[in-house]
């Protein structure tokens, strides 16, 4: 009788437990601590509107072999991405051990129209974003479109919310370039960090004693989108905890997450 009345006990601990935090598992790292760094070799430009352009990238340091991988195109182990047409290109490399690293690199158009971009990030719950486009070269006049509206003749889009846009640029002679661009919030990884561990890595909670410990860095980032998700639903922090999260605080971890989740 008093073996039932223990292990009763002991179930109802482990309840109890489970239901004020809940277990995440998080992998081994990886030792990255000498990262393969990329380098674009050879640039080939293009002719507007035709994919006859290549990018050649190589790597070095971490530990080969390397993999390169362009999204568009797919990935090689060779570092040559041909018929590209003019575009800015993010490129990663995977070293054997798993590390990772990106470049960027423009192709141009040959004998065309080129155009630059700047923006400005918004408030994290406002729409006080823009972008600027400059095109130079090619044929004048320019015309200047933001997704689906109607053209304009000057590059200045403002009052942008949160989200990627797509830039479309012509000139008259019909040369057109497409650019995608994000405009992000301006919530920064040391709020979001304070958030995390005033409020959830806490006592018997991700405090270390529980997988993942959310006062490293490193996890709270690799739980950006499981943490976006139980805030948002108000279950973390767990509710008989004592603590909770206001609206804006919920808000500015969905903005960092949304962001990419940076450092």
């Amino acid at each position: 009788m008093r073996i039932r009345f223990n292990l009763v006990i002991v179930f109802s601990a482990l309840v109890w437990v489970f239901a004020a935090c809940t277990y995440d598992t998080i992998p081994e790292p990886v030792n990255c601590s000498e990262l393969p760094i990329l380098t674009i070799d050879l640039v080939e430009n293009a002719d507007c509107g035709v994919a006859n352009g290549s990018i050649t990238l190589s790597a070095t340091n971490g530990l080969p072999p390397y993999t390169f991988l362009l999204e568009e195109v797919g990935a090689n182990e060779e570092g040559l991405f041909e018929n590209l047409v003019a575009d800015i290109y993010t490129f990663l490399v995977t070293d054997s051990k798993g590390c990772t690293n990106t470049i960027s690199a423009e192709v141009r158009n040959k004998n065309g129209m080129n155009i630059s971009i700047t923006s400005n990030n918004s408030n994290c719950q406002s729409n006080n974003g823009n972008i600027t486009v400059v095109a130079e070269d090619g044929v004048e006049p320019y015309s200047f479109r933001i997704n689906e509206q109607s053209p304009q003749n000057n590059g200045e889009f403002a009052n942008l919310s949160l989200g990627e846009y797509a830039i479309v640029v012509a000139d008259a002679s019909g040369c057109e370039i497409t650019r995608q661009v994000k405009i992000l919030s301006d919530v920064v990884f040391a709020q979001v960090k304070t958030i995390i561990t005033t409020n959830c890595a806490v006592s018997n909670c991700h405090d270390g004693s529980i997988s993942p410990d959310l006062r490293n860095n490193q996890n709270i980032q690799s739980s950006a989108s499981r943490i976006q998700s139980r805030t948002g639903a108000r279950s973390m922090p767990p509710r008989n905890s004592g603590r909770s999260l206001t609206d804006n605080e919920i808000q500015e971890i969905a903005c960092w997450v949304n962001d990419g989740a940076n450092l």
